[in-house]
């Protein structure tokens, strides 16, 4: 298993962090893993944390823009290297 520190909206206008366990799963062979390095907080994540958004609902994992590294990838995986 691997630990992460999440960050979670876990409430209308609550924000928590929590350390979570998942785990290390086999890459598939059309997959690659990554290791974040940066997460952006855009408008739709803010209308969640205010109870505005049509259809997602606290509690959820806030950052759908990210900019990551590339740590392994699949054996299929022909475009994209490690790094």
């Amino acid at each position: 298993m691997d630990k992460i520190t999440q960050v979670l909206f876990s409430d209308i206008g609550k924000v928590t962090t929590q350390y979570v366990e998942v785990p290390h799963q086999q890459l598939k062979p059309h997959e690659v893993r990554i290791a974040p390095v940066f997460y952006g907080i855009c408008g739709s994540d803010l209308h969640v944390l205010k109870g505005g958004h049509p259809f997602a609902k606290p509690p959820v994992v806030p950052g759908h823009e990210i900019a990551a590294r590339v740590t392994e990838v699949g054996s299929d995986v022909k475009n994209v290297q490690p790094g």
